[in-house]
């Protein structure tokens, strides 16, 4: 798992050894954050790039919580594991050489690996939570 970020060289090197050892190099381009992205937003960013391309990941993070109501809290976002994994796969694309083009994650394929390890508990979490929300809000009564 590595975001591309400044690692474009070694992920290049490193990403012929995974596939034939049998398994997925997870990339996030330009960082992790684009996959937290995908949990509340269908549609590539339309995140303002920097004339330095180096400072595209830190400048996305900053920018990333006005984009996000209540900004990223990484704990809450496998509350919204299945929009996530929808919207990162309808969003991803890779370059020539296999690699997420900007604003891509294939995130998506660990989560749908991990996702029936956790299923049962989670869709309890998740309705719960929901539960929980409405409570707060007054739509149901304890």
């Amino acid at each position: 798992i590595s975001d591309v970020d400044h690692f474009m060289n070694e992920l290049l090197k490193i990403k012929p050894k995974c596939e034939s050892e049998g398994f997925n190099l997870i990339i996030s381009n330009s960082c992790f954050e684009v996959w937290l992205y995908y949990a509340y937003h269908d549609s590539i960013p339309s995140f303002p790039l920097p004339l330095d391309p180096l400072k595209i990941s830190s400048k996305f993070k900053g920018w990333l919580p006005s984009v996000i109501r209540g900004g990223i809290k990484p704990e809450k976002a496998i509350l919204s594991i299945y929009p996530n994994i929808e919207n990162a796969k309808k969003n991803y694309n890779e370059d020539k050489n296999g690699i997420p083009i900007l604003f891509s994650t294939n995130m998506y394929l660990l989560a749908e690996d991990l996702l029936p390890l956790i299923e049962p508990e989670l869709t309890n979490v998740i309705e719960e939570n929901k539960r929980q929300e409405k409570q707060y809000r007054g739509q149901i009564k304890k």
